[in-house]
């Protein structure tokens, strides 16, 4: 191919062009609805969460509504801000259109660069092409997600043993390669907020609390 001459030529193209090859990913796809489901179906992850009162013990929190649920599970606005765990009346104090944007722009330039949003997994959910980062973000922050909060609710804790986060990045890891994505790499700003909350006493505590200050940070700017 012309103009390919080196290997790092060969890997600036594939990077650049990434999504020509990855335009009908089925298995991506597919992944994220079980994933998707496994959340939010009426016996799913997040109603259960609540059914056993699992909430973080910070004053950020008090008062939030319960999830509201229909015969099709949680709404994925509601779902969403479930698995972050934050606020609907305080993110309503953003003046966005069932975003989080004014949280995500306090963050790293890569992380805010097609970050798992509302419009994506409506998207995804209805089989509508979104960017190969977009599915990939979607399928870490769902991974992560079912893998502490089945053993939250099997455990009846969001306490973390010793082993778990190796087993945790097995879990992603293999998800990721199962649906022809590479593994998590530590240097990937977005996948290290994985890593560092796993890697913590309480995994999904200490990744919703990051979305609080964050949310607080964000709040300051919208009086």
């Amino acid at each position: 191919m012309h103009g390919l001459d080196t290997r790092e030529d060969l890997i600036a193209y594939l990077t650049e062009n990434i999504d020509k090859f990855a335009v009908d990913n089925v298995t991506a796809y597919e992944t994220i609805r079980q994933l998707w489901a496994r959340a939010t179906a009426p016996d799913g992850l997040l109603l259960a969460e609540q059914k056993l009162s699992l909430a973080i013990p910070d004053d950020i929190l008090k008062g939030q509504e319960p999830i509201r649920t229909g015969k099709a599970g949680i709404r994925p606005w509601d779902a969403y801000l479930a698995i972050l765990q934050l606020d609907k009346k305080s993110v309503k104090r953003l003046e966005t259109d069932r975003s989080i944007k004014p949280i995500i722009e306090k963050l790293h330039a890569d992380v805010q660069d097609s970050f798992p949003d509302r419009q994506g997994i409506d998207m995804i959910l209805h089989g509508k092409h979104v960017s190969y980062e977009r599915v990939r973000k979607w399928l870490v922050l769902l991974t992560f997600y079912t893998f502490w909060a089945r053993k939250a609710i099997d455990t009846e804790s969001y306490s973390a043993d010793e082993a778990d986060a190796e087993r945790c990045f097995s879990y992603m890891n293999q998800m990721l390669i199962d649906a022809g994505y590479p593994e998590l790499y530590v240097g990937n700003p977005y996948d290290w907020i994985f890593f560092y909350a796993s890697r913590s006493d309480e995994p999904l505590t200490t990744f919703r609390y990051l979305w609080n200050e964050l949310l607080t940070l964000a709040l300051e700017d919208h009086p």
